[in-house]
């Protein structure tokens, strides 16, 4: 079973693989292509940022390639894999668009960076201010006794109970032995 498994994983892998190649090529066409027609495309910065931009891209697919052939699923479901894929989606679009409907489609790349800052300010922030991450989250479980709008329950107004504790309460107004009841002493 595990050699089916197997053999199912390389084959998946193999049309990944198959799939980005004819990704690059078809984004990559396009592009060089209007560097052909247009004499508009070939600045030394448009052809730089082609440049640069496909590298990382060909050294993401480079990855991918060893990562299949020790094995790995190319499933992109999870982990590095999927953003490396994200990565690659991303700098064929900007190729393409660069290269049919304007210039500044090289701007869309900031995305890339922006959103890395992004994932590591929300792992981070918690451990660094908790406060402020749970303000940031819209979390009121740090503040006591706050209501769906966040403020302060109304004074005399029951807060809602889940089912769990409503039937608690039941058993407990009917004096069920299962259900021990501690009065809490307040400090005077």
């Amino acid at each position: 079973m595990a050699g089916a498994s197997n053999k199912r994983i390389a084959a998946a892998n193999a049309r990944t693989l198959k799939t980005l190649q004819l990704g690059f090529a078809v984004s990559g066409g396009i592009y060089l292509l209007h560097l052909l027609l247009f004499s508009s495309g070939r600045s030394y910065r448009r052809i730089f940022l082609f440049a640069a931009t496909e590298a990382v891209a060909i050294g993401l697919w480079n990855q991918m390639k060893a990562m299949a052939r020790r094995g790995e699923e190319l499933d992109g479901s999870k982990g590095l894999v999927s953003y490396a894929f994200d990565i690659v989606y991303v700098t064929w679009a900007v190729h393409v668009l660069a290269a049919l409907v304007t210039a500044k489609a090289w701007y869309i790349y900031w995305v890339i960076p922006l959103y890395a800052l992004y994932r590591l300010g929300s792992f981070a922030l918690p451990y660094i201010s908790p406060s402020l991450a749970a303000r940031l989250n819209g979390s009121s479980a740090s503040i006591a006794g706050a209501g769906p709008a966040g403020g302060e329950a109304a004074v005399g107004q029951p807060q809602q109970e889940s089912k769990r504790q409503q039937k608690l309460r039941k058993r407990m107004e009917r004096g069920d032995p299962r259900v021990q009841q501690r009065e809490l002493k307040q400090a005077r």
